[in-house]
Parts: structure tokens; C-alpha cells; sequence
């Protein structure tokens, strides 16, 4: 059986495992905390091609490891599993659009506002990681140092990565303005996971495949930004995508 390599928490994992999920390729689950995984991932990843890929370093997951090799990055795990399940050019084209212009951005934002809520990192570690990574919670301030450098996790990343986030969204909403039902068209497809499994960090859907703090857990900021996005047009979408879909 493959091996799905995955941050459960992640989005990008996220989208990779409720594709799995719904293609019905059958996989395990490998669990690591961020920077514990680069080493279960450079494992992985032995002899493979060097990744690169605008916003994802070479050994960032999730990655798929098969009896052919590692696949890394969801939409290539999802073409793997089933070449078809992303669609035609079109839709792959909206797709990358969210790989690129919202997953960067909300994680940014999520872990901004993880980051200044007392005891939120560690709750995400608790909550998420195997038995044996959970006294990492015991180290979030260095893990947390160390993520904020890399990915430029600080107030001004936090503000510009926030309008990036609105500016995809205006134009989700704008598809949406003519009563679609999905973003293209009358039934759920690809596009329609990636962009809730995407949005989802600043979501926080219930229906979510991993641990992800309730939207009280956070302080006034956090909790004004998660219920303006759940009411905007296509946080709702998002929302109902997660209600009927994920199972």
C-alpha cells in the first residue's frame, strides 16, 4: 500500500489525502510535525529529482511513495492515483492558480495567528502528532523561531499575505455571483476541493481531516478574520463543500 507523507494539519496535505479519499486509492498515513518532517521526507525523497517548485522547498510534503517512487505535491499524488481526477486544462489551470496565489497566503496567515495565540501551536502539536513527536510541543518556541524565519511569518507578511487572500476571494465571489452551484458549474469537481481544502486554514471547517483549533480558541483578530471569510460568498461555498463532500 502507498504511503501518503503528510504535516496532518497542512492544506496541501489536505487537499492530497481528501483526494486520495475520493478517488478510492487505497494509502497509509505517515504523520511527522513541521521541521521533524524534513527528515522523514529527505528519506522519502533519496534519489529522486530535486523539487522546484515556486512554494515549496525540495522536501516539503505531502509526498506519495509508491513501488515506482516518491510523487510529491498533492496535484501530482492526485494525477498519480487517477490522471483524470483533476480534469482538463481548464480546471488544472484554476487549480495551480490556488496552488500558488492562496494555499502560500492563508498558511501564512493561519500560522500568524497561531503564532500570537498563547498555547495554539502546542495544542496543534498535542492534538496532532504520533506519541513520540508530542514533547516537541515542549520546544514550540524554538520550532516556532525557526518557522517564523523561514517562511516570513511576522506582522508585515501577515498583512500582505491577508489581501492576497482577499483578492482570490473577490474573484471566487465573482464566480459564484451567477448562482452556480460549483465553481464550474452544476457538480462538485477538483477545483471545488482544492479551493476548500486551500481556504480551510483560515476556515477551520469541522469537517477538516486533521486537528485545527476552534475558531474561540483565538483572540479578537483571529476571530473577526475566520467569520468575515465564512460569510463571504465563497467561504460559504467552501464551507458547504466541506458539509457535503467530505466524509
Amino acid at each position: 500500500m502507498d504511503e501518503l507523507i503528510v504535516i496532518p494539519f497542512s492544506h496541501f496535505c489536505e487537499k492530497a489525502r481528501w483526494g486520495l479519499e475520493r478517488i478510492g486509492h487505497p494509502f497509509r498515513e505517515t504523520g511527522a510535525m513541521p521541521v521533524l518532517h524534513l527528515r522523514v521526507a529527505k528519506r522519502a525523497m533519496a534519489g529522486a529529482p530535486r523539487r522546484k517548485e515556486k512554494h515549496a522547498s525540495p522536501y516539503a510534503v505531502p509526498i506519495l511513495v509508491t513501488p515506482e517512487g516518491p510523487v510529491a505535491g498533492s496535484t501530482a499524488i492526485l494525477d498519480h492515483a487517477d490522471p483524470a481526477f483533476c480534469g482538463g486544462e481548464k480546471t488544472r489551470a484554476l487549480i495551480a492558480d490556488f496552488d500558488d496565489r492562496l494555499g502560500p497566503h492563508t498558511r501564512r496567515v493561519a500560522y500568524y495567528l497561531v503564532f500570537t495565540t498563547p498555547g495554539a501551536f502546542g495544542a496543534l502539536v498535542r492534538h496532532n502528532a504520533p506519541w513520540w513527536q508530542r514533547p516537541l510541543a515542549l520546544a514550540a518556541p524554538l520550532v516556532v523561531g525557526r518557522m517564523q524565519r523561514a517562511m516570513r511569518i511576522d506582522r508585515e507578511g501577515f498583512e500582505r499575505s491577508r489581501a492576497r487572500v482577499d483578492e482570490v476571494l473577490d474573484e471566487v465571489d465573482q464566480r459564484l455571483a451567477d448562482g452556480r452551484a460549483y465553481l464550474e458549474g452544476d457538480e462538485f469537481g477538483a477545483a471545488d476541493l482544492a479551493f476548500a481544502a486551500l481556504l480551510a486554514p483560515v476556515l477551520l471547517p469541522p469537517e477538516y481531516g486533521a486537528w485545527l483549533p476552534p475558531v474561540e480558541r483565538f483572540g479578537p483578530e483571529g476571530r473577526a478574520l475566520v467569520e468575515e471569510i465564512r460569510n463571504r460568498p465563497s467561504g460559504r461555498h467552501a464551507l458547504r463543500v466541506y458539509r457535503e463532500h467530505r466524509r
